[in-house]
Order: C-alpha cells, then structure tokens, then sequence
C-alpha cells in the first residue's frame, strides 16, 4: 500500500484530509508537527511527505530546511499544501514534487501524489548531487563529456545479446 505523511497542526483539518487520503488508496501517517515529522522520516522514510505550509509550530519553512539537509529526508518526494499562492514558487529550492491549493480536491491531491510517487528516485539523487557539484566546483574546471558524445554525438547501448 502507497504511504504518506501528513504533516498538518490542525486535529480537524488533519483528520478530514487523511480520510480524503484513505479513500483514495493511501495509508496514511500523521505528525503534528516538524519534529515529529523528521523523527518518524528518519525511523521509516514514507514514499511521499504532504506538508500543510501553514503551520505556526516549528514552522514548514524550518521542517523543510531541516529535511532537506537530513540524509533521510533530502531526496524524499514533498506535496506542499498551501492557501496562498506565494508557497509554490518560494518553495523552489527546497524540490516539491507538486503544491497544491486549498481547499483541496481528492483529484489534485491523488494529481499530485502520483506525480510524487512516480519521481524516480535516481533522478531526485542525481539532482542532488549535480547540485552539489555546482555549488563546489571551482570556476573553470567544466564537465568533460563522454567520449561517445565527442565522437558520434549520440550514445550506443551494448548490453547482453547486443550485436558488436
């Protein structure tokens, strides 16, 4: 079964949106706050984070700094849940998979988990550490390209049981 965590730190708007979740095939964590969220993600990483962006308590902004630089929690897929929409765009460098908008609808909200859920997590990796090597390399040293690049421009695959 698909798991989710449901990072929200209000009972009923928690309990109404987990019900919306079960319905649609989820089982669902909750944690009412950005503590006990990162907890629950370091003892048993769930597949996709939803996180309410209002949140007063140990703020969304703290949790997701925070995951973001926890090795559990720095390629786990988030959906942000917002009411507004200046969460998305100043949510960019923490890589939400998806935000969607209150009030929420079971379609964009099943939408956005399956975009979540799909993210290939050797993509997500890879963009990591990409952006960790923009960020160390030092001016002048460039990515040297694959010889089949310089080459022929376009890569082969020989696997097993390919002709040579």
């Amino acid at each position: 079964m698909k798991r989710v965590l449901f990072v929200n730190d209000e009972p009923n708007t928690a309990d109404e949106l987990s019900m919306m979740l079960q319905d649609l095939g989820y089982r669902v964590e909750q944690a009412a706050t950005g503590a006990e969220a990162l907890a629950k993600i370091r003892r048993d990483p769930p597949q996709v984070v939803l996180l309410d962006m209002d949140m007063p308590t140990f703020g969304s902004w703290n949790f997701l700094e925070r995951c973001r630089r926890d090795p559990a929690g720095e390629s786990l897929p988030i959906v942000l849940l917002a009411s507004t929409t200046d969460a998305g765009p100043a949510a960019k460098r923490f890589r939400p998979v998806a935000c969607v908008m209150k009030p929420v609808s079971p379609f964009s909200l099943n939408d956005a988990l399956k975009k979540a859920r799909s993210a290939n997590p050797v993509q997500r990796v890879s963009a990591i550490i990409s952006g960790i090597w923009q960020a160390r390399r030092p001016s002048g040293i460039h990515r040297a390209a694959p010889s089949s690049e310089r080459t022929s421009g376009r890569f082969r695959f020989r696997g097993p049981g390919s002709e040579r």
